[in-house]
């Protein structure tokens, strides 16, 4: 099916993949796509793809029927964007620094302060003339991009560090998504970037394993990092 659907959510890009592959799905009748992510259930995203599960199964007349699988319950990005070249997995929804690895083309959306603001970021993100060559770059692997969810800009915040410049930058151990971009950003600013998944962020936070994340404001409460990180700087790098 080559239907694309326009999700929005009021919440750092975050990119939805389609498999290329002509394998039959995981569940083995070729009408019920697995759809897999790492957000936990009550994540803005995850609800946002029961939505999107329920618009397929109507728009299909039930012809097609999907089945969620949140909570990394099938991986974490990167594994289970290799389960999508499969096609063990029919779509999901990553990161796009996850994709920097599979193909340089997604590297562009780790770049900080690409965008003047949030209606430039819009304007672009809605030309099918500068998005296609991106989320088409990796058909010949196995998967394409079909949309994106607009989390919301990227900030810094840390355990008990308040940042005011780069000089107090020096020394913090900052996560970072597994992304070459993402680590020289970091280390351009003076810190030492920490790449890990997301699901450590908190323990990591609160064993002091890490000093500071960079994420989007959804991450204080969903993934309640806010319960171990006292400062939040809006430099909204991304």
């Amino acid at each position: 099916m080559r239907k694309y659907f326009v999700l929005f959510v009021s919440v750092s890009i975050i990119l939805l993949l389609g498999a290329c592959s002509n394998a039959s799905s995981a569940a083995g009748d070729g009408h019920n796509m697995i759809l897999a992510h790492n957000h936990p259930t009550d994540h803005p995203v995850h609800k946002s793809l029961e939505k999107f599960k329920e618009e397929v199964e109507k728009r299909s007349d039930g012809e097609m029927t999907m089945t969620l699988y949140a909570n990394g319950q099938l991986g974490d990005e990167r594994e289970v964007i290799e389960l999508t070249q499969t096609g063990a997995v029919d779509v999901t929804k990553v990161s796009a620094g996850a994709l920097e690895s599979f193909r340089p083309e997604y590297s562009i959306f780790g770049l900080p302060y690409l965008f003047e603001d949030t209606d430039e970021f819009k304007e672009k993100m809605s030309d099918p003339e500068i998005t296609d060559v991106i989320y088409n770059s990796s058909e010949d692997i196995g998967f394409v991009g079909l949309t994106y969810f607009d989390a919301g800009s990227r900030s810094l915040y840390t355990r008990d560090r308040v940042v005011e410049d780069t000089e107090d930058m020096s020394g913090l151990k900052v996560r970072v998504q597994p992304s070459a971009t993402s680590v020289a950003m970091i280390e351009a600013l003076g810190g030492t970037p920490t790449p890990m998944a997301y699901g450590e962020v908190y323990t990591s936070l609160q064993s002091g394993i890490i000093d500071a994340a960079e994420n989007n404001l959804t991450s204080l409460v969903s993934s309640k990092h806010g319960e171990v990180a006292d400062h939040w700087m809006y430099t909204e790098h991304a």
